[in-house]
């Protein structure tokens, strides 16, 4: 369609408004990122937007949403913080539609936009949850392993000690030195053989 050959012409103007609008929404993460790190991302989508919007094939965006998903999911992004700076794109376009397309066309136009955008985030939204439960699962093995490996140390650990001999005792200081009553709940290091505590060791 003509009016999306014509949106090329006003790419900048995309860019720069689809930018500030990311930055200057303080509940979003994007307000926390440097412009100079977040334009050339935000001119990569309106670039593969574009395309698709005019005609062409989706390879570029598709590459644009497995790139931003897993950069976006390593940060901490959620979900939908993702998703609404995909569908900003639409609101920054709409209005230049509305402005410049011919009347035969306009609801063509943002009827394709809209499926575009709705497309597009549901691509972003089965892969960035696909990703996430991928992790998920990964963070599952490692503390099943890490469990695993922390029993198997301490079953090892209270072996030796059983093998040297050593067991739960209780200590009672001796009368005889004046002492009271002392308990000691488990001694995993036992004093040497026949030694002392604060009184004469009983088993």
């Amino acid at each position: 369609m003509d009016i999306f050959k014509i949106l090329d012409t006003y790419q900048s103007e995309i860019i720069d408004v689809w930018v500030s609008r990311l930055l200057s929404d303080q509940a979003a993460p994007y307000s926390h990122e440097n412009e100079s790190d977040l334009r050339p991302l935000v001119s990569q989508a309106t670039a593969a937007y574009s395309l698709v919007l005019d005609g062409g094939g989706w390879d570029e965006l598709d590459a644009f949403i497995t790139f931003i998903a897993r950069r976006r999911l390593a940060q901490g992004y959620k979900l939908s913080d993702v998703q609404k700076a995909f569908m900003l794109y639409q609101q920054v376009v709409t209005p230049l539609i509305i402005r410049n397309a011919r009347d035969g066309e306009r609801d063509e136009a943002i009827a394709r936009l809209g499926s575009c955008i709705s497309q597009t985030v549901g691509k972003f939204s089965d892969f960035f949850q696909g990703l996430h439960e991928e992790y998920m699962r990964q963070q599952t093995v490692v503390l099943e392993n890490e469990v695993a490996k922390r029993t198997r140390e301490l079953s090892e650990s209270e072996s030796k000690y059983k093998a040297g001999g050593g067991h739960p005792r209780r200590l009672l200081c001796s009368p005889r030195r004046g002492g009271s009553l002392c308990q000691q709940r488990l001694l995993r290091h036992a004093w040497p053989l026949g030694g002392r505590g604060c009184g004469d060791a009983v088993s």
